[in-house]
């Protein structure tokens, strides 16, 4: 039997004991595929934790790698989400000149790890804090602000579980216009997209790659269609006035009405009260982009 531990890590007791159990099975081997980067928080913590000192972890308290990392401390500590939470601990606390040590989940937001930092300066003077986010996490957020800055919708993949995925997620909801949470290609919300100059995409650091680029063959496809049919509405170049019969391409469709291009410089729209009565039925049955 072979058992292999994932890239979050285990507790401390939890690896003590498997180790032990393997020493006394033969036919039992553990495998720690623990990521590195979660290793060397593991091991800041365990060499600068002691009675005296207070170790702040900033991350999620549900989430297994700060699970494993809150397993190493050996003195008092605490976990805080946010650089709010942080100053709401750190505030009550009297004795903190004693020794400060302070690690980050490897997936944490850079923004909210930079206030936490200010944070912790400015009530310890002498607080020992460690830069633990993953590189990779950190050239991804990067990325992830520079492109949602240029552009008009983001899409976002990885797992709902994922917690670099939120954090990408929550950076590009503060830049775009849109920005839409997808684990596959099935996930794209045409409907929502409109008629979106600018589309970029980023993803979690556990994505697949065939799913990244199932998204990329998807949209480009997309867009592609769209450039050819604006192309061909150009050429036509109709004659728009009040009765006229005309043809024009779905573009985005909402609850309420559906948009159209015309081949002219605005846009047409039909409300739904100009398409059916039915209040059950739902413009999106009727109309694809």
């Amino acid at each position: 039997m072979t058992l292999v531990i994932r890239t979050h890590g285990i507790t401390k007791e939890q690896f003590d004991f498997l180790s032990e159990f393997e020493k006394m099975h033969n036919n039992f081997t553990l495998v720690d595929a623990t990521c590195p980067y979660v290793e060397k928080i593991h091991k800041i913590v365990r060499e600068n934790s002691d009675k005296e000192n207070y170790v702040f972890i900033i991350g999620a308290d549900n989430h297994p790698e700060v699970r494993s990392i809150w397993s190493y401390i050996d003195g008092k500590g605490h976990i805080c989400a946010t650089a709010e939470e942080l100053e709401n601990v750190i505030s009550g606390i009297n004795d903190l000149e004693k020794g400060v040590v302070c690690v980050a989940q490897t997936t944490q937001k850079l923004s909210e790890w930079k206030k936490c930092q200010e944070i912790i300066k400015k009530y310890c003077t002498n607080a020992k804090i460690f830069d633990t986010i993953c590189s990779v996490t950190e050239k991804r957020q990067t990325e992830a602000l520079e492109l949602s800055e240029r552009c008009d919708v983001m899409l976002v993949i990885g797992g709902k579980d994922s917690s670099n995925t939120a954090k990408l997620y929550q950076i590009c909801c503060a830049n775009a216009k849109k920005a839409f949470w997808i684990q596959t290609k099935d996930d794209i919300p045409f409907d929502q997209i409109g008629t979106a100059d600018k589309i970029g995409i980023t993803a979690g650091a556990s994505t697949p790659d065939s799913i990244i680029q199932e998204v990329k063959k998807t949209m480009s496809e997309i867009m592609e269609n769209f450039a050819e049919l604006f192309e061909a509405s150009e050429k036509e170049t109709q004659k728009i006035y009040k009765g006229a019969i005309v043809k024009g391409v779905v573009m985005a469709i909402s609850e309420n009405e559906i948009s159209l291009d015309l081949g002219v410089k605005h846009t047409g729209t039909i409300k739904r009260d100009q398409i059916t009565s039915d209040n059950e039925v739902k413009l999106s049955d009727l109309f694809k982009i």
